[in-house]
This record gives structure tokens, C-alpha cells and sequence, in this order.
């Protein structure tokens, strides 16, 4: 699934709909591209993705390190396991590494639905463990799907990047970036998105129409 998503990136759209040559130049182009993929899914051991990301870091000079996401390294292994105290230990040693060998670790976590019942954005307070994510983690960015409304025609989603640590300073801020649902592409305008740029416009389907109106539109 990452790959493709990456294809259609590359290609600016459905890789199904250009020919074979140009598919197979567009994965020669994404083999030569500074990125590799740790070919893993579901639970992992800790130590293991530990020894993985330092390795990276020193043999293929890795800058930045995506972890998707927590809850594959936290899952108790007895009962006597307490989750929190696990996603303590993981948060800390992820945090420790960062900082001892100089890179970039992004750890992606899942929130709760409390954001949602009480009808606001999500912040890090959110987050399951968040206590213990709080003390090491530096900057926590929050991506939010924006509803989709005919006055901006095409998808999108709020980024709100948050100060963690208190002596950074005042909160962070937030951007709308666009997203092109065909090359899974953020951007900072439509016309910068791949679909953009070919004249492509998303349609959004007319929202609250009464029954009578759609049996009109239908003949």
C-alpha cells in the first residue's frame, strides 16, 4: 500500500491509467530516491525496531525516522503489563535515540474519541499514554480531515503544529493544505497539487437536498 501510494505520487495520479513503460521508469525513478522501508506488519519488538532505526542511521546516514505507529510497540505481553509504564519506556528510548544520534523521529499515534464529544480539534492531551508522550516528545503535529464543502470544491486537512516542551516557548500554529485524492499529494494550493496543475477539479456532490429535488436531477 505505501508503494502505491508512492506510484501515484510519482506519477501525479492512478498508475492504472498510464502505460507500462512509463510505470516501470516511475518505480526505477522511486528506487533511486533516499528512502527505505522497514518491510514489517502488526506487533514488533521493541529492541528490534530499536537496533533497526540506529543501524539505518549509521550505515545509510537516515535523517528522519516514521514510526507507524505506537500501538504495535506497546501491546502488553502479560497481564501484569501496565500499557502506560510501556509507552513510557518506548516514548523515552525513542527520544533518547534522536538526540544521541542526531536524526529526526516521528512517531505516529492514534487519539481517543473524546476530541469528538466534546466537538474540538484533537490536541496531545488526547493521545492514549499522553502524560508520558508529553515530558519527551518536542513538537506534536496534529492532522485533522477537514469536511469536504462545496465553497472550496476540493479535499483537505488542517495541520496544527503544538510546542511540547515549555521552554520552547508560545504555542504553535496551524495551515489548510490541500490534498489530491488521485496522487495522495498534499500541497499548498490546489493548482500546486498534481491534479491542479492538469486543470482538474474535484466535484463535490450537493449536500441537504431534499428528496424531491434529487428525483428531479435524476430525470
Amino acid at each position: 500500500g505505501t508503494v502505491q501510494k508512492l506510484l501515484r505520487a510519482h506519477v501525479g495520479g492512478d498508475f492504472t491509467k498510464v502505460t507500462e513503460d512509463e510505470r516501470r521508469e516511475a518505480f526505477k525513478n522511486l528506487g533511486k530516491l533516499p528512502m527505505y522501508i522497514f518491510d514489517h506488519y502488526g506487533e514488533l519488538d521493541f529492541e528490534l525496531l530499536r537496533d533497526t532505526i540506529r543501524f539505518a542511521a549509521r550505515r545509510y546516514d537516515m535523517k528522519i525516522a516514521l514510526i507507524d505507529h505506537l500501538g504495535f510497540l506497546t501491546q502488553p505481553k502479560s497481564r501484569g503489563d501496565d500499557e502506560r509504564l510501556l509507552i513510557e519506556k518506548v516514548v523515552r528510548a525513542l527520544a533518547t535515540i534522536a538526540i544521541q544520534d542526531g536524526i529526526t523521529i516521528i512517531l505516529v499515534c492514534h487519539p481517543n474519541n473524546l476530541s469528538v464529544t466534546q466537538q474540538r480539534r484533537v490536541k496531545i492531551s488526547d493521545l492514549k499514554g499522553a502524560s508520558a508522550i508529553r515530558q519527551d516528545a518536542h513538537v506534536a503535529l496534529v492532522v485533522e480531515r477537514q469536511p469536504m464543502i462545496p465553497e472550496r470544491g476540493f479535499p483537505c486537512a488542517a495541520v496544527y503544529v503544538d510546542k511540547v516542551r515549555s521552554e520552547f516557548g508560545s504555542s504553535g500554529s496551524k495551515v489548510i493544505m490541500p490534498f489530491d485524492p488521485l496522487s495522495c499529494v498534499y500541497a499548498d494550493s490546489w493548482e500546486e497539487t498534481p491534479s491542479g496543475k492538469k486543470g482538474r477539479k474535484v466535484i463535490v456532490p450537493e449536500q441537504h437536498v431534499g428528496s424531491d429535488k434529487r428525483k428531479k436531477k435524476r430525470s
